[in-house]
């Protein structure tokens, strides 16, 4: 089939357009360029939002088992320091001669304080002396009731920093880390760093209070408002329905 070619005027001169076409052909390249450029940037970006996060949860975990179990740590010596009413420092001796021989912390607390009744210094010279005694006595019956007279239903726990003997005992207490004996700064500061933990979490939980208290009423607005458009279009499919019978 034979069509007439499209003819498409153009005013002026063919070489002004040919020019005019290689500008817009420049100027569409150069947005391409640009274009590739802002997707690397945005590429680099996403990159860097997601080595952000990481970082993120490789400072969440230092700070849980750094930080984290400093403050344990030091909360199970200050509690036990206040209740044996001795320093922070010999109470953390304790807690790491007991834990050499795998004593939980659990059991000395309950042990020292029924030592203590029956007066004795709740320290490590103190369960050294008491190491002595029980070495001196016969094993079997009169070792376990010695135990259990000096430190309760956790007597037989106990019994094995007994075995030690006050030379086996003191030598543990010299061979503590320094960083395993906490000092009394080192509480306060524990103490304080929990108690601006506090101070935020409570600001945190009155603002979502606050602005959940604002919602309230707006929620409550959009499900009467629910409510009856849901009641309008029950009540017009009732009307249709008996129009139909009809």
């Amino acid at each position: 089939m034979n069509t007439e070619p499209i003819v498409i005027p153009i005013n002026g001169d063919p070489s002004d357009f040919v020019a005019d076409a290689n500008r817009v052909n420049s100027s569409l390249s150069g947005v391409q360029n640009s274009t590739k450029k802002t997707s690397m940037s945005i590429t680099d970006m996403r990159s860097a939002f997601q080595l952000a996060g990481d970082a993120a949860r490789v400072v969440g975990e230092v700070w849980k088992n750094t930080a984290g179990e400093a403050v344990k740590y030091d909360e199970q010596v200050k509690n036990l320091s206040r209740s044996l009413g001795i320093s922070a420092e010999e109470t953390s001796k304790i807690i790491q001669v007991a834990d050499d021989v795998r004593v939980s912390y659990d059991t000395l607390k309950i042990a020292m304080k029924e030592a203590q009744k029956d007066g004795i210094t709740p320290n490590t010279e103190g369960l050294a002396k008491l190491s002595d005694q029980y070495l001196a006595l016969q094993p079997g019956v009169e070792r376990t009731k010695f135990l259990l007279d000096t430190f309760g239903k956790s007597g037989l726990e106990m019994g094995k920093l007994m075995e030690k003997g006050s030379e086996g005992i003191r030598e543990m207490s010299d061979a503590i880390d320094d960083n395993l004996i906490v000092t009394e700064d080192a509480i306060k500061a524990s103490d304080e760093y929990q108690k601006n933990l506090d101070d935020l979490t409570d600001a945190i939980q009155g603002q979502k209070i606050a602005i959940g208290n604002e919602l309230i009423p707006v929620a409550n607005t959009l499900l009467e408002l629910y409510k009856k458009t849901n009641e309008t279009i029950a009540s017009g499919e009732q009307t249709y329905s008996r129009a139909a019978l009809y």
